[in-house]
């Protein structure tokens, strides 16, 4: 891996270690690693995979790795963020990860002289594919509950919003969050704990 991808790593595990002990600048630290290692596997794989020199690789699949990395870095972006079309970003990257690694792996024996590269993209998606299928099978009310593990009440009015589907009970319970945010920003509410 290049330095500046292990980089972009490390302050991605630094970020995700902070988002749990919830101190602040973890979302921010997370959303701006995640989403420069996102661009760099789609605009620059080419340039990122190949190993030790450009020339050996098979560029049609450093590209397509490339691609199938960035989907698969936004379903984990998206889900550790509670955003929507979380499960469809895990979904269809995990499964395009699937497909690389059996790529990778039925390539693996014809080409002997790019043992190195094969390897450094089965380095990069089977962790990425473990992440999306881990990632896929949390719910989202469990993983708000954890985030909100301080705050019980605060996580019930947020499961209860992002798992309705009537825009009218959305709007009620938007409206009950934000009252109980400023007036807990005020100092008027105490947080259970």
């Amino acid at each position: 891996m290049k330095l500046i991808e292990r980089i972009l790593w490390v302050i991605m595990a630094l970020a995700l270690v902070m988002k749990v002990l919830h101190l602040p600048l973890s979302s921010f630290l997370l959303i701006v690693s995640i989403s420069v290692l996102n661009m760099l596997y789609f605009f620059l794989s080419w340039l990122l995979f190949p190993q030790p020199t450009r020339q050996e690789q098979m560029v049609w699949l450093s590209v397509l790795a490339g691609v199938f990395l960035s989907t698969g870095l936004v379903g984990v972006l998206f889900k550790l963020q509670l955003w929507p079309l979380s499960g469809f970003y895990l979904l269809v990257g995990g499964t395009s990860l699937a497909m690389l690694i059996m790529l990778v792996l039925l390539m693996r024996g014809s080409r002997p002289e790019l043992t190195d590269y094969m390897r450094g993209l089965l380095r990069r998606a089977v962790p990425m594919l473990v992440a999306c299928i881990a990632l896929y099978a949390l719910p989202n009310a469990t993983l708000t509950a954890f985030y909100y593990r301080d705050d019980p009440e605060m996580g019930r009015l947020m499961i209860q919003y992002n798992s309705s589907d009537d825009p009218g009970e959305r709007i009620e319970l938007g409206n009950r969050i934000d009252s109980l945010h400023q007036a807990r920003m005020r100092g008027e509410v105490e947080m259970e704990r």
